[in-house]
């Protein structure tokens, strides 16, 4: 420790001397950015998702940076993807804004990419009010036993409209 408590120095083994700052309890620190979530509120959003992240971005903030810096077509590339904040945030500013953007997430510990940031992805892709396609029921039939006992016609019928919307 210096003579004020508040650094410490370390010789390593290979004799570079580091030092290290004491720090005293957390402190949040005001933002000049408003209504843009916190991070406290992102981890319940994520905890609401099935996953546990310590201190991931909020998603409105992401999607604030996102709007200032960027259009609607831009590939936005996040080097330290992390719980996946990024790709949530392109993909429901496209929603909103009908843009196309699209994002490039790397995270380099592979057990956080396979287990958070990827699976998060995938669940708000799968969400209704992400997914852009529109959904359209080609056939539909309400079965019944006898139904069953014929169902190479019904196989027909919807290879029938299959071949028909390839056309």
């Amino acid at each position: 420790l210096d003579e004020e408590g508040k650094w410490s120095y370390f010789i390593s083994k290979s004799g570079v001397v580091t030092y290290q700052k004491e720090r005293g309890s957390p402190r949040n620190i005001l933002s000049v950015i408003r209504d843009v979530g916190t991070t406290t509120q992102a981890k319940t959003h994520l905890e609401n998702m099935g996953f546990d992240f310590d201190y991931p971005k909020p998603v409105e903030l992401i999607k604030y940076l996102i709007k200032m810096s960027t259009n609607e077509n831009s590939i936005i590339l996040d080097s330290f993807a992390g719980s996946g904040t990024t790709g949530e945030a392109v993909l429901q500013l496209n929603k909103e804004d009908e843009g196309n953007r699209k994002f490039i997430l790397i995270e380099l510990e592979p057990e956080i990419c396979k287990t958070i940031t990827s699976e998060r992805v995938k669940k708000i892709i799968k969400l209704p009010s992400i997914n852009k396609i529109d959904k359209v029921t080609l056939y539909e039939k309400k079965l019944n036993l006898n139904d069953l006992k014929n169902i190479d016609k019904i196989r027909d019928e919807i290879k029938e409209i299959g071949q028909e919307e390839k056309e």
